[in-house]
């Protein structure tokens, strides 16, 4: 579990035998409140995939997946320098928030289990992106509204009747990507191709922390819906000269 990081599974409830599907608007609530006490500043949740289904357990039908304030090292740090960089404490930390908000429901007769962050992560970004609550950027970064995640945690569940949107408002940050293009321009390593996409093996963020490539990108420093404005504006602007 978790890589290969000395981390063992720190449930203290197992699964019911007979578990729920469905959650009240009462229960969610104290859900939704308990997350926030454990500074889970970001949640959405999400169908988990028919091609992503032999990844989680066979009793999950729906992903939660879970942001919080965090090192934007640990976008690409490869975990085995996660102590070297005194990172592993902190990391240990958010997991067992993780399973405390895992407990809460099994304690509530609902299956759940805490997905790998780092075994599964593309899948988890996967599940994001299809839950058109993020889109994965340039830097590899999945952009939420209330900002970038250096890591999603995720939990797997068998209820289904959790609030998911309907409308994808995220599509546009590729485009925003392709034309920013910051992260590529600034990167000592030149570890993006000539299409923008990052190229693991040239990127020292992996093995020496360099936080370049974040330092640049205007959403780990602005606020989400200054950027998506001025991008309307833009947008908007080059339209009504192509219609002139």
């Amino acid at each position: 579990m978790f890589g290969n990081l000395n981390i063992e599974d720190k449930s203290e409830v197992e699964n019911p035998e007979g578990f729920k599907s469905e959650i009240s608007d009462e229960l969610f609530e104290k859900f939704d409140e308990y997350r926030k006490e454990l500074n889970f500043n970001g949640i959405s949740y999400g169908l988990i995939h028919y091609r992503l289904k032999d990844k989680f357990p066979e009793n999950a039908k729906d992903i939660i997946l879970l942001r919080t304030p965090m090192d934007p090292e640990f976008l690409r740090l490869n975990p085995e320098y996660y102590e070297s960089e005194g990172l592993l404490d902190k990391f240990d930390e958010i997991i067992t928030r993780v399973y405390k908000l895992s407990d809460f429901l099994r304690e509530n007769g609902f299956f759940s289990e805490v997905v790998d962050p780092l075994e599964l992560e593309e899948e988890i970004k996967k599940c994001a992106e299809d839950s058109k609550t993020g889109r994965i950027g340039r830097n590899k970064a999945v952009i939420f509204k209330e900002g970038p995640a250096p890591k999603i945690f995720a939990i797997a569940t068998s209820i289904t009747n959790f609030p998911k949107v309907r409308a994808d408002d995220f599509k546009w940050i590729v485009e925003y990507c392709l034309t920013c293009g910051k992260c590529n321009m600034h990167c000592p390593e030149k570890a993006f191709d000539h299409k923008g996409n990052l190229i693991e093996e040239k990127c020292t963020g992996y093995h020496e922390g360099c936080e370049i490539c974040i330092e640049k990108c205007p959403f780990f420093s602005k606020d989400y819906s200054t950027i998506k404005r001025k991008y309307d504006l833009k947008i908007d602007k080059m339209t009504r000269k192509s219609i002139f």
